[in-house]
């Protein structure tokens, strides 16, 4: 698959092509907490979402929004939130936080997840010795 000129961001990407099924995108991305680019996320985020219409973008976004759980929003989670909402993208995000700070503790590490109706959970599991909380993805059984 070709890759796609990232601007702002880091990604791995790679498709998956299920048997009977249409080819999905899934990405592992960071965005590092000072970055110009969330002034126009369309710049930084398209490029991964307009390569495949089903799409998985996992990772630290650094982007804190009520919506998918802090108990505060910021610029940038305000910034997220808008271009979710224009580009129908669906936030999947643990019910606990994914970063522990000196006195603070935020759900930044999150899923978007664009044209996949799959229901799963999703939950922080402190498992290493990092400030961030892998997250790991369950679907659920129908």
């Amino acid at each position: 698959m070709p890759h796609p000129p990232l601007t702002g961001v880091e990604a791995t990407l790679i498709t998956i092509t299920p048997i009977d099924h249409e080819p999905i995108l899934i990405g592992s991305i960071y965005i590092p907490p000072i970055n110009n680019y969330f002034k126009n996320l369309d710049d930084a985020l398209d490029p991964i979402f307009n390569l495949n219409s089903k799409t998985i973008l996992v990772g630290d976004f650094n982007a804190k929004h009520t919506s998918w759980g802090c108990h505060c929003s910021d610029t940038r989670g305000n910034r997220l939130f808008k271009y979710i909402v224009k580009n129908c993208i669906d936030v999947l995000a643990p019910p606990t936080p994914t970063r522990f700070g000196y006195a603070s503790a935020s759900i930044i590490d999150y899923a978007l997840i664009k044209n996949l109706n799959w229901p799963c959970t999703i939950n922080s599991i402190p498992e290493l010795s990092s400030d961030h909380n892998p997250s790991a993805h369950f679907p659920q059984k129908l």
